[in-house]
């Protein structure tokens, strides 16, 4: 499994034939994993190298529409990983600039997904469109495959609810603190990852310390201040634990205005500080409150662990993020 990050110009020659996806896969959610699948379906009943996974380092709207571009789903770090747990065998971030962004489709894929990746077939999303203008899409890049000599497959929308799954769908649904409705569109918990910074050591003086999470991407998009149900992954056991997270300024605590990410992870601890923590939010347990000293503040707290440990106890098979852990190099 290996992991290139930089410039097209920079990408090294492979010699074997690999099946290709291409994309920005923000949130790799249910569509983006169909879309793996039968790219690893093809690479190995032909007896390809394997599946190579094209996408940004950042969002292509970030430089081309800085006023449209939207908030992520998953920063550069939790993409990478989520990407290699749908058994992608090369990864390939590639760093979208000016160059690339007004490169024509058709040279993108004769320079780029060709001459360097050595791609043998492509597989392509319902709605894709890339290059200059956004002129590669299925008919055009199917004329090209034709001239060039590659295969071509197109995967079908993933739908629920009769309407296809979108990284914008999953959006709406994380802005509205619609959780669950955003991990089953996800085939996951939505994900979380910083390093644990220093806190004020309120949750400890309190007897539940907390890992406070920094921020790994300033434009990534967060649920509604609250307090939420979700799984926590200490790097050094790799294991994951269910946690309390709270989203939010912690008004019984503190006056301050800062936005916060604090999770009490339970049945764990360790010194996390200058570790990067993954967070995955399965369900909204509340709304955050100022309360009537740190008396009503323990109750409620001993409320919400019980509360997490039941609903997490019951998660279906999608709300687990063991399918989360990535090689070594992922992170």
């Amino acid at each position: 499994m290996r992991t290139y990050r930089g410039s097209h110009r920079d990408l090294a020659r492979e010699t074997a034939a690999r099946a290709v996806v291409l994309g920005t896969f923000d949130g790799v959610h249910r569509g983006h994993q169909a879309i793996m699948a039968e790219a690893i379906a093809i690479a190995r009943a032909r007896s390809l190298a394997g599946v190579t996974a094209v996408t940004f380092g950042r969002h292509p709207r970030v430089l081309l529409a800085p006023d449209r571009s939207p908030r992520i789903l998953t920063s550069p770090r939790e993409k990478e990983r989520l990407l290699w747990a749908t058994d992608i065998e090369q990864l390939v971030v590639l760093e979208f600039d000016d160059e690339l962004a007004s490169m024509e489709y058709d040279q993108f894929v004769r320079e780029v997904l060709l001459g360097k990746l050595h791609m043998s077939h492509f597989v392509l999303g319902h709605d894709v469109h890339f290059g200059h203008d956004r002129g590669g899409n299925y008919q055009t890049v199917a004329e090209l495959a034709e001239r060039e000599g590659f295969t071509l497959s197109q995967v079908a929308s993933v739908r629920a609810d009769g309407e296809p799954i979108s990284s914008t769908r999953v959006r709406d649904a994380i802005a509205g603190g619609k959780m669950e409705q955003a991990g089953a569109w996800m085939g996951h918990p939505y994900a979380i990852a910083g390093v644990v910074e220093v806190g004020r050591g309120a949750g400890r003086t309190l007897g539940f310390p907390t890992a406070n999470v920094g921020r790994d991407d300033a434009g990534k998009l967060l649920p509604p201040k609250g307090v939420y149900a979700g799984w926590a992954q200490p790097p050094e056991t790799g294991i994951w634990h269910a946690a309390v997270i709270n989203i939010g300024i912690a008004p019984t605590v503190t006056d301050g205005s800062e936005l916060r990410i604090e999770a009490h992870i339970l049945d764990y601890e360790g010194d996390l500080y200058g570790q990067t923590l993954f967070l995955g939010l399965v369900s909204r347990l509340r709304d955050e409150v100022k309360f009537d000293g740190p008396g009503n503040l323990v109750a409620q707290i001993e409320r919400d662990i019980l509360s997490a440990r039941d609903g997490l106890d019951s998660v279906p098979a999608w709300g687990h993020p063991s399918r989360l852990n990535g090689p070594p190099d992922a992170g």
